[in-house]
């Protein structure tokens, strides 16, 4: 429903817009009185009842990720930045658990408000990574459709250290036998 605030005090219309197409509308009311006809200025509405849909997602689902990975939604349309703050969750099931717990990140939108990308801010255990945006919603107030969540892999080597990840042993034809 659209309400028009009143063209004159003693008018007020609402529009069904049900039947209207998606997309974008002209409105213009017109008023007759003794067969005396007055126009009022068009207005412009846009009717959008699609949900944002999450066209990419980076990095792949299954991946290794860990604290400094940050993990990027691409949307099909602008979000509205207020439901981000509680329509995107980050969280982590460790192993041998069956409940996630939140993780700390910094969330953030670029400047066209369609790339969601989410940076944990705290290591993360051993187990699976999720991040859920099923709470957003995009300027229209439609929420967000499926896919509405991803997982990944925490990267063990993450863990380890990098003075440990990736050791690098001597060629053993090199070595000097002591008996």
């Amino acid at each position: 429903m659209k309400t028009f605030g009143r063209q004159f005090p003693l008018y007020v219309h609402q529009l069904d817009t049900v039947a209207l197409p998606e997309g974008s509308v002209t409105l213009q009311a017109r008023a007759t009185l003794i067969g005396i006809s007055r126009d009022s200025s068009t207005v412009e509405l846009l009717i959008d009842r699609t949900r944002p849909t999450a066209t990419q997602i980076d990095p792949p689902a299954g991946a290794l990720v860990g604290r400094g990975n940050p993990l990027t939604v691409t949307f099909d349309e602008t979000i509205d930045p207020i439901s981000v703050t509680s329509g995107v969750v980050l969280s982590v099931t460790p192993l041998g658990q069956n409940t996630p717990t939140a993780v700390p990140a910094d969330i953030r939108f670029d400047a066209t408000g369609t790339v969601l990308t989410v940076t944990p801010r705290a290591d993360l255990p051993l187990g699976t990574v999720g991040l859920s945006w099923g709470g957003v919603k995009d300027l229209a107030g439609n929420p967000a459709g499926n896919p509405v969540a991803a997982t990944w892999s925490v990267d063990q080597s993450v863990l380890v250290g990098p003075e440990l990840a990736h050791v690098q042993f001597p060629d053993p034809t090199t070595w000097v036998r002591h008996w």
